[in-house]
């Protein structure tokens, strides 16, 4: 739906659109003329929903991001009843005397004010007398305050959990079952009183364990637990309704990708705008998977060098800054994770994997490490 509406290649005015359908209405009967009147409304809709997106780049081509923005993407939605099961106090205070809470959890992407972007899950419990939010996101946003939510898979490898503890303890567990394809079903969800210092007690069941008859699922959140770190995987400068973007041209910035193996891809750039100040960079593979990282580049006596991510070394940069080499993650030889879900192919095998095709995205970034540019292109490994 997104897509439709909010696609870059909208060029047409407003005004020619208008002389477009008045054509049409000239040798048409009533009911095409309301069809078209309506389609024009739709088109013209549709190109206010484009400029709102645009209006952030400005003349000189670069783009200047002037507020927060959060975009729904996804969710699962079920009803539970507590009335007659054994539950802790702080549950009925929210259920009230009707028993039932409705529980959701919504997926979100965020863009912040410097133009960067991430994906958080909101958990949400409303019940008659009350309702808790949580969030494992925690930024101006301040959608579930102090309270935070906490994500981790089961060590069975056969479920997912979504462990929620708010500060002082509550203890919320959400286990989905794995079918053979790799989607969450059926959910579970019990309600616990942990101390805090306790952490995570594995061992230790509720008393009531709820199985909700009935599930609503929205949009594709069954599958976002399929792979490792899908959860919450998104790109850094992209949001999902952009698949269509196109490159900006700006004057002093030139992007290519000049040669892709399994060992490497490498990347020529002249930057000669004065406004960009650092490079940051990622490699998604086909499951939306961050697999490779340029963090920053790093300037001393000897020229540049790429910024170390996670103490490994995932890319290398000439000293004077225009050739970036993005490498493939280390080999791991393992195909599980702590958490049983498999490792992408490139951690497994330490290289970018032929006749895969990954995704290269670039940030340009100016002062206070504002984005300014970004850019995305694919390249299939031969």
């Amino acid at each position: 739906m997104f897509e439709n509406l909010y696609t870059t290649k909208m060029s047409s005015s407003k005004k020619a659109l208008q002389r477009r359908f008045t054509k049409i209405r000239s040798k048409s009967g009533r009911l095409a003329k309301f069809m078209s009147l309506l389609m024009a409304l739709v088109l013209m809709a549709a190109l206010g929903a484009a400029s709102v997106v645009m209006a952030a780049t400005g003349s000189d081509g670069l783009e200047h991001w002037d507020k927060n923005e959060a975009y729904y993407l996804s969710g699962v939605k079920f009803s539970i009843n507590t009335n007659g099961t054994v539950v802790p106090d702080w549950v009925k205070e929210i259920a009230g005397q009707n028993g039932n809470i409705n529980v959701s959890l919504e997926k979100y992407a965020f863009r912040d004010i410097k133009g960067e972007i991430t994906t958080e899950i909101i958990g949400r419990f409303v019940g008659e007398a009350s309702n808790l939010t949580l969030s494992n996101y925690t930024s101006v946003f301040d959608y579930g305050k102090s309270e935070r939510m906490y994500f981790s898979g089961s060590t069975e490898g056969l479920t997912n959990n979504f462990n929620v503890i708010p500060d002082d303890g509550r203890h919320i567990r959400i286990t989905f079952g794995i079918d053979e394809n790799g989607l969450m079903v059926n959910p579970e969800l019990e309600f616990l009183k942990l101390a805090p210092s306790e952490g995570f007690n594995e061992s230790e069941k509720a008393e009531t364990i709820f199985k909700p008859d009935k599930v609503d699922w929205i949009g594709d959140f069954y599958s976002i637990q399929s792979k490792r770190r899908k959860l919450t995987s998104c790109s850094n400068y992209f949001l999902p309704f952009e698949n269509n973007y196109e490159n900006k041209v700006v004057k002093g910035i030139d992007i290519k990708i000049i040669s892709a193996d399994n060992e490497s891809i490498n990347i020529k750039t002249n930057l000669s705008n004065n406004e960009i100040s650092d490079i940051k960079a990622s490699v998604y593979n086909s499951e939306n998977c961050e697999i490779s990282r340029l963090n920053g580049l790093e300037k001393d006596i000897n020229g540049y060098e790429a910024k170390i991510y996670n103490n490994n070394v995932s890319a290398r940069v000439s000293p004077d800054g225009k050739n970036i080499t993005l490498l493939p993650p280390e080999a791991t030889g393992k195909k599980t994770s702590r958490a049983n879900f498999e490792y992408p192919d490139e951690e497994f095998y330490g290289q970018f994997i032929s006749g895969n095709t990954y995704c290269i995205e670039l940030g340009l970034y100016g002062q206070n490490d504002n984005l300014l540019y970004r850019w995305r292109e694919y390249v299939t490994i031969q």
